[in-house]
């Protein structure tokens, strides 16, 4: 019955039955070109936003577990380039001695980084004054002790006696 309805409809009114054959092709291939387009750049797009962004994993071991072999572990799970440890340690605070006044913080944590680690992760530490390596300070954690390259100062650790540095 259908199929007697569009014959009998494309005999009589064949100029408005192609008109709108083709009306619902050009529109179905539009939307379909615009669906293509988009899931295309999207992809494009995070492709090309993420490309110079570092993938960070960050996984706090036990302190009684060989850190070895925990990254050992995770690259049989996963596909790693490249892997550093970075020790951390609270601290009771710090304190600098300068231009005749003396800053204190509260209570923190320090970082201890490998050497190697600004070599194979180079965007994830950015320098602002001094040398990329050696004891390194938080840029505000500087400016509210007023310190910068060469200048020292104490670190207060719990249950052990304080250590003074020098800041690279």
């Amino acid at each position: 019955m259908i199929i007697s309805w569009i014959i009998g409809l494309a005999r009589t009114r064949t100029l408005a039955f192609v008109g709108t054959v083709l009306g619902i092709a050009v529109t179905t291939g539009l939307v379909t070109a615009l669906g293509a387009f988009s899931k295309l750049s999207s992809s494009e797009m995070t492709t090309h936003a993420v490309s110079t962004v570092p993938i960070d994993w960050q996984a706090e071991f036990a302190p009684d577990l060989p850190a070895d072999g925990i990254i050992a572990d995770m690259r049989g799970a996963a596909r790693i380039e490249k892997a550093a440890s970075v020790g951390y340690a609270s601290i009771d605070g710090l304190e600098a001695a300068t231009k005749g006044t003396v800053q204190t913080t509260g209570p923190g944590k320090i970082l201890g980084i490998d050497p190697d680690y600004t070599a194979n992760f180079p965007n994830n530490i950015r320098p602002l004054l001094g040398q990329i390596s050696g004891v390194l300070i938080a840029q505000q954690t500087a400016a509210n002790l007023h310190v910068g390259p060469g200048d020292s100062l104490t670190i207060h650790r719990p249950a052990l006696p304080d250590i003074r540095v020098r800041i690279d």
